[in-house]
């Protein structure tokens, strides 16, 4: 049997021992027993473990406490916000949220893109009816339902000051598209403007929208959702 030291990052050296990895602390404190096949680290204080071929994440605050989440999924996947996670079964796949801000796992959610400081998500929870699209606020559980009758085909970020702005483009028959705004306030609540067949005349309403937005910059960029 060997035990043998290695620093891993300024904060915590990685421990081993029968080739399995922990994790210590500056002062030789045992933070993650060495029972892991491998770990990996994102940034300073966070960490994916992988045990049996199953993955984990591990996050520390500076204080040195953890948040432990076990290694029994099957994909991981670190998005700007959070942590992506499926679990595999018999039933099928899970999905989960982990919210790295808020140390907090949400079950039954697809995560598709952050924008500012909110992500987009499916609900995978099996209802007798289609759930719509949710954004949610890092940090916060504060949940944005789009409306039932707007189905979610692309959705844009407007950048805004106090101010989330997004442009909401939803697909219509003979192939054309209508365009709204959903406008999302800082205590999380919104507003969606009425619909138009084009951007130019969505474009126009902006600046009647925006008499108490400051703007980032004058000229609106558009982030096309990655498919």
């Amino acid at each position: 049997m060997s035990t043998k030291n290695r620093i891993f990052s300024n904060n915590f050296n990685t421990t081993e021992y029968d080739g399995k990895y922990g994790l210590n602390d500056k002062s030789g404190k045992t933070i993650l027993h060495p029972v892991y096949d491998s770990i990996w680290e994102l940034d300073s204080f966070d960490f994916i473990i992988e045990q049996d071929g199953k993955f984990g994440y591990a996050d520390f605050n500076e204080q040195g406490e953890i948040e432990l989440l076990l290694p029994i999924y099957d994909v991981i996947i670190k998005k700007e916000h959070g942590i992506f996670l499926t679990e595999r079964t018999e039933q099928g796949n899970k999905y989960f949220w982990y919210d790295t801000k808020a140390h907090t796992l949400h079950s039954n959610m697809m995560y598709i893109r952050s924008f500012r400081e909110y992500d987009l998500f499916v609900s995978t929870k099996k209802c007798d009816y289609k759930k719509p699209p949710f954004l949610k606020k890092w940090g916060e559980s504060i949940y944005l339902e789009i409306p039932y009758d707007v189905s979610v085909d692309i959705l844009y970020e407007i950048p805004c000051g106090s101010f989330s702005l997004f442009v909401v483009v939803e697909e219509c028959k003979n192939d054309e598209y209508e365009y709204c705004l959903l406008i999302v306030k800082t205590d999380g609540q919104y507003t969606f403007t009425a619909p138009k067949n084009n951007l130019e005349e969505l474009y126009k309403t902006i600046p009647t929208l925006m008499e108490d937005i400051k703007c980032n910059s004058k000229t609106v960029w558009l982030l096309p959702r990655q498919k």
